[in-house]
């Protein structure tokens, strides 16, 4: 007979995972300098968008634990890859707009920019290799 798991259990091994990797990258210094630039307000985020040809922005919030779980991702990614990322906090002033215009309703959401233009987006939690394949692409 085969068991099969109810998906509330799922959702708790899956939390429990995150925080698990949260923790352990907690105990580990990034190599490198971080190159991602942290925006709150929508004219800065407008700003970089037209002044760079590609862009990747990760769109996240402080309480959200997916986005602090992808956090030591982006980070790699950015000091060992020539990727310009942008991190925008959902509750900062005017971002709504921003958040309506690239259709983003979770977190994290990643959008890749391309000429000011959205090019692709994805959402929630992603390996490295997921995520570097989804800028790369």
């Amino acid at each position: 007979t085969s068991r099969t798991i109810s998906f509330p259990r799922i959702s708790e091994i899956l939390n429990c995972l995150v925080l698990c990797v949260m923790l352990l990258y907690q105990q580990i210094e990034p190599v490198g300098q971080m190159s991602i630039k942290t925006i709150s307000d929508i004219k800065s985020l407008r700003q970089e968008i037209s002044t760079s040809q590609d862009i990747i922005v990760k769109f996240g919030a402080d309480w959200c634990m997916p986005c602090k779980a992808m956090a030591p991702i982006v980070e790699d990614i950015a000091n060992t890859h020539n990727v310009n990322i942008v991190s925008v906090d959902i509750e900062g002033e005017g971002i709504e707009e921003i958040l309506r215009e690239y259709h983003v309703s979770s977190v994290p959401t990643f959008v890749k920019i391309r000429g000011g233009e959205k090019t692709a987006s994805i959402v929630g939690t992603h390996s490295k290799g997921k995520l570097l394949e989804f800028i790369t692409g």
